[in-house]
């Protein structure tokens, strides 16, 4: 199986099969090795019978791909693997908003994935005082214009590339990053 570093999500199923938290960390596990169903359920430590719906879509929206087959008590165990380490969404499949559906689904997803990751650390006890110099949590309101915005996502860019890749043994980070709209109801 040859995994590409990045691949551009360019159509709606594609989108919409990644937005969905559950499908998001199946992703980032396959990612880093292929593993059958029941080995993610043990990773991810969800019920096998919960991911083969999930696993199929991801199947379906060509986001990963079968890279064996073994017979296993009379049934054939497939080994699933990843097409990319890396998801990003083309800016270009979005064409006029009556065309697609809304990104709420997918921000609100990327969101939770990171929820689950961060309470899974904090859990672990990974997130103590120890910790302190490994993480940084930010929130920040800004007014930008259009000419900003597109700035700040090349700088952004500039960065993710140079973000080494997740290796086997390595020690490794997660930078979760949400640039949206926030718009205030006006008082009356």
């Amino acid at each position: 199986m040859g995994v590409k570093a990045v691949h551009c999500l360019v159509d709606w199923k594609q989108v919409q099969a990644i937005a969905h938290p559950i499908r998001m960390r199946i992703l980032e596990a396959l990612s880093q090795q292929a593993m059958s169903p029941l080995d993610l359920s043990k990773v991810l430590a969800l019920k096998s019978t919960t991911l083969y719906h999930h696993v199929e879509t991801l199947h379906d929206a060509g986001l990963i791909e079968v890279v064996s087959e073994r017979q296993l008590r009379g049934c054939v165990e497939k080994t699933y693997g990843s097409i990319a380490r890396d998801f990003v969404l083309d800016r270009g499949v979005v064409k006029t908003p009556s065309e697609c559906p809304p990104f709420d689904e997918l921000l609100i997803a990327t969101l939770e994935a990171a929820l689950a990751d961060a309470k899974e650390q904090a859990y672990a006890g990974h997130l103590g005082p120890g910790a302190v110099d490994q993480v940084r949590v930010l929130r920040k309101h800004f007014r930008a214009t259009t000419e900003t915005l597109a700035a700040l996502n090349l700088a952004i860019d500039r960065v993710l590339e140079a973000l080494e890749p997740v290796s086997p043994g390595s020690e490794d980070s997660v930078l979760t990053l949400a640039i949206h709209p926030l718009t205030k109801e006006e008082s009356a």
